[in-house]
Parts: structure tokens; sequence; C-alpha cells
């Protein structure tokens, strides 16, 4: 995996069999998350294949970053990556970091940004739980049939160069 370096964050390059090992995984959990979504009462539109697909990319790029083992099944212990790594994916070049109260996501776990789709694909940057959830970050976006969440502005990211 190739690293550019262009603001904030870092540009990835995905190389092709990590982008295969995306489609196959990602293809994988939204099979499985189906009944899930069904059960829940939660909109075919708002979870399709493609977002499965670019958010297991973008799991694969943080792991690859920090150096960690990618949990292909999805979510162990209540992060993406181990031991303490939460992912977020969005497609938006000015996307914000979306956290869920608790029990939703978990309170001691660091949550990291990554933008747009593979192969290049960029670390925005990182932010701990405790830095994510405050009050001047909850949003529903507008939408009033939209539950609340943590919309983290990119720009209040610390930088993923001092990650680790």
């Amino acid at each position: 995996m190739e690293k550019f370096d262009l603001g904030k964050g870092i540009i990835v390059e995905i190389p092709k069999h990590k982008v295969e090992l995306a489609k196959h995984w990602g293809g994988i959990r939204f099979e499985r998350g189906k009944k899930l979504r069904a059960k829940h009462g939660q909109s075919k539109k708002s979870h399709t294949l493609d977002i499965e697909i670019q958010s297991c990319g973008a799991e694969i790029t943080v792991a690859h970053f920090t150096g960690a083992k990618w949990r292909e099944k999805g979510i162990d212990n209540g992060v993406d990556v181990p031991p303490d790594i939460q992912v977020r994916w969005t497609p938006l070049e000015k996307g914000k970091l979306i956290i869920h109260p608790p029990p939703g996501d978990r309170k001691d776990v660091r949550f990291v940004l990554v933008v747009g789709k593979m192969p290049y694909q960029r670390v925005a940057g990182w932010v701990s739980a405790g830095g994510g959830m405050i009050p001047k970050y909850w949003t529903n976006f507008g939408h009033a049939d939209r539950p609340h969440c943590y919309g983290v502005p990119q720009s209040e990211l610390n930088p993923i160069e001092r990650f680790m």
C-alpha cells in the first residue's frame, strides 16, 4: 500500500488483492446484515452493498496503517481493528466522523475516519470517543426523521500522524 500525504490526512492506495478482499467480505457482511436490518426496520436504501464493501476497504486501510490484524468477519468486542479502533467511512470529501450514543458505540475506543472510494482512500484523522461525544457535535444533520448522533468535523479530528 502506497501512502501519499495530501493536506488533512494521508491518501492510501489499496492494492488490487486487498480491494478484492474487501469486495468478498463486504458481500458476506451485506448478506448477513439483511436479516438484521429487516428485523430492526432499517431502510434498504440506507445500507447498500457498496457501503459495506467500501467500509471493509476502510478497515483494511486502517489495519494496514496501524500494523494491526484486520478482522474479516466484522466487529470483535466492539472494535473493527484491535485493540481499540472503530473505523468510520464516508464517500463525502467533507463528511463527518459519526459516533452513535451509547449503547451504540463504546466510550473506551478511538475512532478513525476514512474518506473516499477504493482504490484510493484518505485516512482523515481520529478522535477518542470521549473527545467526540460532546454536545457541540450532537446532530441529526437537519433531518427530523434521522436519529441523532455525534458528527465530528474533519477539521476537529486529531492528525492521523499522531495516532500511535
